[in-house]
């Protein structure tokens, strides 16, 4: 009696089908063979999973195993434990396992009726093998080379679907078209996303080239240098040569990229902004007000009497020796106390712990009574450009608060002008 028939004879209550771990059938081209690897369906809380038969190897352990196999283990451990442990009852501790053991290794969740079942309800999974006659025209038949993302796994992969569907592009996702808005911000220069962009034909006449910018987008950066974005199974070589052509003579120093690297960009995540909220606002303030004529004092106690009933608050306090004073409120006192407070002369400034810096910036400017604009504009190389910040001016004072790095046009500009650059942490 074998090892897996004698699991269904102690447990048959467990709905499994266990199956040998010998090739069924194989066909092969040259160069190239391609096998059908048996599996087991495995019922779970009236699921169904895809199961592994598994013999542990020298210098193998349990986790060593699930590390790298299937993909229960790594989107649900507890899961996967648990039904690793039904269907494998003749283990006392999962520990428990030495060279020459056989086991079950739950895969993936599936639906039944996507395999091919045998008599025996058995299903089986292509796998393919290469001869040592291997030769680079037999592999481009059979394969077709695929950059690896997050959450890839060889299951998905292989999968009817993955295996027959033709590589035409796609549109990009909407998810990476967010990404690739808040990347081209970054770095100041403008993504084509919409739309069909056409190309002159050149000296051989003939119908005009173009490009689909849905499935291909195009970032033209600060310098106006165009990057073309490659899906990922597009390559430059892989291109119509005559579009390629026409593309490079449109465009001077055009560069093909793929999508991917571009997402992966560490500038989309790394580079502060305006629009971050601050960790600590009074530290924010504090900074703002040191380039001002206005002194600061936080946590100033102000005593107050509300039905009779004698009370503090402590509230940030903005003194200027021509100007009555403002309390900064974050949010702590309300009601009442503010109208006392109002009615003993003090402005009430309310800045709410959301607030990004831009509108921390901006409201406590106002108050102070300067003018202030949002990413204000400058001419450069005969073009209106913008720099991502506050400006704020009072008189002689001037000031440009931003927490993006400059480039150098704005950078000249704005020491041209004499302006002071608080660089905001």
């Amino acid at each position: 009696m074998s090892f897996f028939r004698a699991i269904i004879i102690r447990c048959g209550v467990i709905p499994v089908i266990l199956v040998s771990l010998t090739p069924c059938a194989s066909f092969s081209a040259m160069g190239v063979k391609t096998s059908f690897k048996k599996y087991s369906l495995f019922i779970y809380d009236n699921r169904i999973y895809l199961c592994e038969p598994y013999l542990v190897q020298k210098d193998e352990w349990l986790y060593k195993i699930f590390r790298r196999k299937g993909e229960i283990s790594t989107s649900d451990f507890p899961l996967f434990l648990n039904i690793f442990k039904a269907i494998n009852p003749q283990l006392d501790k999962i520990d428990a396992i030495s060279p020459g053991s056989r086991i079950l290794i739950p895969l993936k969740q599936v639906d039944k009726n996507a395999y091919e079942q045998d008599s025996n309800s058995t299903v089986a999974v292509p796998v393919l093998a290469f001869s040592t006659e291997i030769n680079p025209a037999t592999v481009s038949r059979h394969t077709h080379k695929h950059r690896l993302k997050p959450g890839d796994t060889i299951s998905e992969l292989l999968s009817e679907k993955k295996r027959t569907a033709p590589h035409a592009a796609k549109p990009v996702s909407m998810a990476d078209l967010a990404y690739l808005k808040r990347y081209t911000q970054l770095i100041r220069g403008r993504l084509m996303h919409q739309g069909k962009l056409f190309f002159p034909s050149g000296s051989h006449g003939g119908e005009p080239k173009f490009i689909d910018l849905s499935k291909t987008p195009v970032i033209s950066d600060s310098a106006g240098k165009k990057n073309v974005l490659l899906g990922p199974y597009t390559t430059e070589d892989s291109m119509d040569p005559d579009l390629v052509a026409a593309m490079k003579a449109y465009w001077k120093d055009l560069q093909f990229k793929k999508i991917s690297d571009v997402l992966n960009a560490r500038v989309r995540f790394n580079t502060p902004t305006m629009k971050d909220v601050p960790k600590f606002q009074e530290s924010l303030i504090r900074t703002l007000l040191a380039a001002t004529p206005y002194a600061y004092e936080h946590q100033a106690v102000f005593p107050l009497s509300l039905n009779n009933v004698q009370m503090k608050v402590s509230l940030g306090r903005i003194t200027h020796a021509h100007t009555s004073d403002i309390l900064i409120n974050p949010g702590s006192v309300y009601g009442r106390a503010l109208d006392v407070l109002k009615t003993q002369g003090y402005r009430i400034l309310d800045l709410p712990s959301d607030l990004t810096f831009e509108d921390i910036c901006t409201r406590l400017f106002f108050w102070l009574g300067y003018q202030v604009w949002k990413d204000p504009s400058f001419n450069a190389d005969r073009k209106v450009k913008n720099i991502p910040g506050v400006y704020a001016e009072k008189g002689m004072e001037k000031l440009f608060l931003t927490r993006t790095p400059l480039f150098k046009s704005a950078a000249t500009f704005l020491e041209n002008e004499n302006i002071d650059v608080i660089m905001l942490k």
